[in-house]
């Protein structure tokens, strides 16, 4: 009884909102918390417009996916040609910021532990120097960062290296098996893979 009444609260909430027939949106927030209100979500991938006389949504994410699929499908082959080209780019685009607020981190940590790291430890792979490894390993780039990060932090509480010099990508790596080198110092030359950074194997020196 109680979870009715919950549920024609919901309804009524609905209604309420609907009597001017201005469109409704149910909405969701990141904790996937649901409000219903007369402006559009901010999150289409979340959104969903009510259509009050059947009760029923209309998911606007697909609703908008229908309506790209149709223009695109209209396209002439040159236009779909620079449609895909300009989504490349764009995706491109995505992984390069994504890489760069990895590099900034790396850079942020670098700085809280100065007496364990030189200075160019671990410089962002960013312009014509690293450029092979930015065509290569484009897809996973951000991750590469991050993985810099963690091999660097995992050697130092190894205490096999009190200072680092370098933590580089293998180049010869394959995109899904991702090796790193971690410079020390001391001499030491330490190998970490990806694995190991993912189930937390200790590094091993060479």
């Amino acid at each position: 009884m109680r979870i009715l009444l919950c549920l024609l609260a919901i309804s009524l909430s609905g209604l309420a909102l609907a009597v001017d027939d201005k469109p409704v949106y149910k909405c969701a927030d990141a904790e996937g918390n649901v409000k219903y209100q007369k402006t559009k979500c901010k999150n289409i991938e979340s959104a969903a417009e009510l259509n009050v006389n059947t009760g029923g949504y209309r998911y606007l994410a697909v609703e908008q996916q229908r309506i790209d699929d149709e223009h695109e499908a209209n396209l002439t082959e040159e236009e779909k040609l620079k449609l895909e080209k300009s989504r490349k780019e764009l995706e491109k685009m995505r992984l390069l910021a994504e890489c760069a607020e990895q590099a900034q981190k790396n850079q942020e940590y670098l700085s809280s532990k100065k007496d364990n790291f030189s200075p160019y430890a671990i410089p962002p792979y960013q312009g014509k120097r690293y450029e092979d490894i930015v065509a290569n390993f484009l897809p996973r780039l951000a991750e590469i960062e991050r993985y810099r990060r963690a091999a660097a932090a995992k050697v130092l509480a190894s205490g096999q290296c009190v200072r680092i010099e370098a933590v580089d990508l293998v180049p010869t790596s394959a995109l899904n098996n991702l090796r790193f080198i971690v410079d020390c110092r001391n001499g030491k030359r330490i190998k970490v893979k990806e694995q190991e950074l993912q189930q937390e194997i200790p590094a091993k020196a060479q």
